[in-house]
């Protein structure tokens, strides 16, 4: 090939030493190196996924237990219970919010604050209708989160 001598260095080999076996295997790690990330991707959703789920069910369980003891009259009794799931939501909010919108985990950060206010003035309206709402909040996170066609249409 006459002028093939004033092509840059890394052009020529491509030139003279192409051949079909190559290409095709450059194709494959292509397209394998696509499904390994389409993989990890789907497997870190679904682990996201099912931390949100367990978490999301731990905590309406313990704010169902508050809510008991309120009803019962046991206000000591709920706000201790209040203070065990306020760690808990601490240990989960540092993993929910990488995870959701910050909107979302200040909203049940402030329903948290203002149930607890109720609580420990022995207002038992509002605080059940804190209590309703942070378990709408809690309840639907997972559910809004979820990979189903709903989310995604």
């Amino acid at each position: 090939m006459p002028g093939m001598y004033f092509l840059p260095a890394w052009i020529l080999p491509a030139i003279c030493f192409y051949n079909e076996r190559s290409d095709r295997m450059h194709t494959l790690k292509i397209i394998s190196s696509i499904a390994l990330i389409v993989a990890a991707v789907f497997i870190a959703g679904t682990c996201a996924q099912n931390s949100l789920a367990s978490t999301s069910k731990h905590l309406d369980s313990q704010i169902s237990a508050i809510e008991k003891s309120m009803k019962d009259g046991m206000w000591e009794d709920a706000l201790n219970k209040l203070k065990a799931l306020t760690e808990d939501w601490e240990k989960a909010e540092t993993s929910w919010s990488m995870l959701l919108d910050h909107q979302e985990v200040d909203n049940i950060d402030s329903t948290i604050a203002r149930m607890s206010q109720y609580i420990e003035n022995r207002d038992i309206s509002p605080a059940l209708a804190e209590i309703e709402t942070l378990r709408l909040y809690i309840r639907h996170i997972p559910e809004k989160e979820a990979l189903t066609l709903k989310n995604i249409l």
